[in-house]
């Protein structure tokens, strides 16, 4: 049953119902597949399995607000850090170019510590893109924003569409079929 609220003798939902707050958070949230999520937690898994190293790559973004992945070679010497290499990011470019996507900013995993920036991380984030960060042991993939200048604006969390636990899809935790999702229609959202 709705709620409605009576503004100027019209019948609208009050700006603050929940079902409006929802379809707010919903129309600025990002969406990554299960199955781009998945694999991210495969590679990350068999990544961290070899001395702790990471996988990363670039974030693409595909219509509005629909992020794919883009897996590159972590050119870093050590474990537990991530580098991308100007000469691997220009090719990709073009190609983004040419199927209509933008690169939008770059993800990693973290093999051993929570889904949250670190000072390398922020250091090497581009001023306004976004960062996807890989919690291998917490089963958790995070998105976060960095403001404009980075020194001034810390980076903030941005929702990440669904937002389910990884573990969710494993099928050796679960019986229950694998959840369907599509790209949700941001302009008909409905709850």
């Amino acid at each position: 049953m709705r709620t409605t609220a009576r503004c100027c003798g019209s019948n609208r939902l009050s700006e603050s119902t929940p079902v409006n707050i929802l379809r707010q958070r919903a129309r600025k949230a990002f969406f990554v597949s299960p199955r781009e999520l998945r694999r991210l937690r495969t590679l990350a898994e068999r990544a961290q399995a070899a001395d702790d190293y990471e996988v990363c790559g670039l974030l693409l973004s595909k219509g509005r607000r629909t992020l794919e992945l883009l897996y590159l070679p972590n050119r870093a010497s050590n474990p537990g850090q991530w580098l991308i290499h100007t000469l691997d990011i220009r090719p990709r470019r073009i190609m983004a170019e040419k199927s209509e996507r933008e690169i939008v900013g770059t993800f990693h995993s973290h093999p051993a510590g929570d889904a949250i920036p670190g000072e390398r991380d922020v250091a090497s984030a581009w001023p306004g893109s976004l960062m996807l960060i890989y919690d291998v042991c917490g089963l958790e993939a995070r998105l976060w924003r960095f403001g404009l200048p980075k020194r001034a604006h810390p980076p903030r969390e941005v929702s990440l569409w669904p937002k389910l636990w990884l573990h969710d899809w494993d099928d050796s935790l679960s019986s229950a079929p694998r959840p369907v999702l599509t790209e949700p229609d941001w302009d008909e959202l409905d709850f």
